[in-house]
């Protein structure tokens, strides 16, 4: 027995109790309205390339040696002191 799409979503909500999502047609096309939680404005965050992400890991990287660097300094020169 097959099932559609459309029926999978509906069984599959039954069974998770998620309220299902009400189905507009506009203009000839099929259209789901979105959920409460998106219509309320809160910012989208937009995905972040591949090359983006690693700008940020390497920046976040020398910043965490950077810190590294200083506290070991600062330990070096405590460690003087002390003798």
């Amino acid at each position: 027995m097959r099932i559609t799409g459309k029926e999978f979503m509906k069984i599959f909500h039954e069974v998770k109790g998620i309220p299902e999502l009400e189905e507009k047609k506009q203009e000839g096309e099929d259209r789901i309205e979105m959920p409460e939680a998106a219509k309320t404005g809160d910012e989208v965050q937009p995905v972040k390339t591949a090359e983006e992400t690693n700008a940020e890991n390497s920046q976040n990287q020398q910043k965490l040696e950077e810190k590294t660097r200083m506290k070991h300094r600062q330990t070096k020169h405590r460690n003087r002191q002390k003798l």
